[in-house]
């Protein structure tokens, strides 16, 4: 007769605990691979957004950075042609700025920038943005400066200007004043008669007789000149004949003068010594070489290229 053991209804209820522990263990383990995955995801997700922020910033940069130096290329291209000295100076300083963007665009393409390489570009554009305001700085002062000097240029070329103006008004007014002074001291006839003789036995006697005159005497007086030179004074007379003819005997004392800067004949030559006497008679005498015909004839006296005085006298 079979009889049944004692531990034979326990078997299934072990059967079912090692079952939970088992899918207790199998949860645990689960729920570890879960955690670790998600940490995983979390930590990638994080340097994800870090690398994405990274990059962010380094687009972020290189933008500022075109944009500093796009402005200072404006900035400065004002000042190109304005002042030739200057040209040199925006030259010079944007191959150092060229230079500083160069290292801040190196420090930006090095693969994943690091913070430590942000930081420094970063810095590096400061450095940029205060060269750029010191050199704007600096091209302003030399603008200005050089508008200042074109300035005074301009005011110094007006004055020049006006000193010229100046000096040839008073030019033309020293040249009108010696003309004036020249044409002052003018000697000129306040008096002046012509006397013709026939001589007898040497003595004069005087006559209108054109045949029988042999002596011509011309006497004048010269008017007050407190401004004409005192000395010796040439005197070229001529005589006109009625037909307008200069009586010229070249042998006889005859020549040529000027007459207001044109070349005349004249009948004979003498002189004067003037001392600005007005009441002092002045005599020239001549004889002509040639008889003489009746008319109206006309005596002028010529010195230093202009008219002494000029009269008239009639022979029959």
């Amino acid at each position: 007769m079979n009889q049944a053991t004692p531990n034979a209804p326990s078997q299934p209820q072990d059967q079912r605990k090692r079952r939970l522990v088992v899918l207790l263990v199998i949860a645990g383990v689960l729920f570890v691979l879960n955690w670790i995955l998600g940490f995983s995801f979390y930590q990638k997700k994080k340097q994800l957004e870090a690398t994405r922020a990274a990059l962010e910033e380094t687009i972020r940069l290189k933008k500022a950075l075109e944009a500093e130096l796009t402005h200072f290329q404006e900035e400065v291209a004002r000042y190109k042609g304005e002042v030739a000295t200057l040209d040199s100076v925006i030259l010079a300083q944007n191959r150092d700025l060229e230079a500083r963007a160069a290292e801040i665009r190196r420090l930006l393409q090095q693969g994943k920038a690091d913070r430590r390489q942000l930081a420094q570009a970063r810095q590096e554009l400061e450095r940029l943005r205060y060269l750029v305001s010191e050199y704007k700085y600096r091209l302003d002062s030399l603008y200005e400066e050089n508008k200042r000097l074109q300035e005074e240029n301009v005011k110094l070329k007006s004055e020049v200007s006006q000193y010229k103006q100046v000096h040839e008004k008073l030019k033309d007014e020293n040249v009108k004043l010696k003309i004036k002074l020249a044409v002052g001291s003018r000697l000129s006839t306040s008096t002046m008669e012509v006397l013709t003789f026939r001589i007898r036995r040497g003595k004069e006697r005087e006559t209108s007789r054109a045949k029988r005159v042999e002596r011509i005497r011309i006497c004048f007086k010269i008017v007050d000149n407190p401004v004409a030179n005192y000395g010796t004074y040439p005197v070229y007379v001529r005589i006109i004949t009625p037909q307008g003819e200069t009586i010229f005997i070249e042998g006889a004392g005859g020549g040529k003068t000027t007459l207001d800067g044109q070349e005349v004949l004249y009948s004979f030559k003498g002189s004067i010594q003037f001392s600005n006497n007005p009441s002092q008679q002045y005599c020239l005498e001549w004889q002509p070489p040639i008889p003489l015909t009746g008319g109206q004839y006309t005596v002028q006296m010529i010195t230093n290229d202009y008219l002494l005085g000029e009269t008239s006298f009639k022979l029959r």
